[in-house]
C-alpha cells in the first residue's frame, strides 16, 4: 500500500502542475467578446451572400466582378477624364462629318 499511496500522491502533484499551467495559459489568453461578435457577424453576412450569388466565395467574387464591369458601362465609370475627352472630341468629328454629309445632301436636292 505504501508504494500505491506515493504513486498516487506524486500523481496528485503532477495533476496539480498540469492545472496550473493551464490556468496561467487560460489568463493569458485575450478574449473580445465584441470582437467575437463582429467576427460571427461577418461570417454570417459570407454565408448569406454565397448562398445568394454563388455556391462559392469563387462564383461570388465571379458575380462581383461581372456586375461591377456592367455598372461601370452603364455609369461610365470605367472612363478617364482623358478617355472621356477623346471620346468627346471623336464624337464632335463624327458630328460634323455628318453634318456635312447632311448638308451636301441637301444641296443636290
Amino acid at each position: 500500500y505504501k508504494q500505491l499511496s506515493s504513486s498516487l500522491t506524486e500523481a496528485y502533484y503532477v495533476v496539480e502542475d498540469i492545472t496550473k499551467r493551464l490556468s496561467d495559459v487560460v489568463d493569458n489568453l485575450d478574449f473580445d467578446g465584441n470582437r467575437l461578435m463582429q467576427l460571427e457577424s461577418r461570417l454570417d453576412l459570407l454565408n448569406t451572400i454565397t448562398k445568394k450569388y454563388g455556391g462559392t466565395v469563387d462564383d461570388v467574387l465571379d458575380y462581383f466582378s461581372k456586375i461591377s464591369e456592367e455598372y461601370n458601362l452603364l455609369t461610365g465609370n470605367d472612363l478617364s477624364g482623358d478617355d472621356l475627352e477623346v471620346q468627346l472630341k471623336n464624337l464632335e468629328k463624327e458630328l460634323v462629318e455628318r453634318a456635312g454629309q447632311l448638308s451636301q445632301s441637301r444641296h443636290e436636292l
